[in-house]
Order: C-alpha cells, then structure tokens, then sequence
C-alpha cells in the first residue's frame, strides 16, 4: 500500500515540476517574441523571477496564519 501512495505522489509531483518549467518556457517565449526583452537568457530569467513572485503571493494568500489585529472580534467594550 505504501508502494502505491509513494508512487501518487511522485508522478503528481512530477506533474508540478514539468508544469513549472512549462510555464518558464513559454513565459520566456513570449516576452522574447514580444519584444519586451532581446535575450533568451534575460527572458528566462524574468519569467522565474515573475513565476516565482506569483507563488509567493499566492502562498501568503492562502498559507499564511490568520490573525485579527488588535484584539479579539468577541471582546466586549463594557
């Protein structure tokens, strides 16, 4: 059984990987025929670096702790 949640995982995890380089390629594609950037070097590098900044954002939307700022909602005033 264990053979078998190992191998799940892995081929979704693989699933993830080649679907971020995926994203890289044709990101960097874009911006070169675009015309934003000369380079393949430097569009490659810009769309890690915006992939990677997605990621963040997303993960401190949904990942990061949730907590109410300036005390409890269920204080009373009295």
């Amino acid at each position: 059984m264990g053979n078998f949640i190992g191998d799940i995982l892995s081929k979704i995890l693989e699933f993830i990987f080649v679907a971020f380089f995926w994203l890289f390629d044709k990101l960097a594609a874009f911006l070169v025929k675009s015309g934003i950037v000369e380079s393949e070097t430097t569009a490659q590098v810009i769309s890690i670096s915006i992939v990677c900044f997605i990621y963040l954002v997303l993960n401190g939307i949904f990942i990061s702790p949730k907590r109410i700022v300036g005390g409890s909602m269920y204080e009373s005033e009295g």
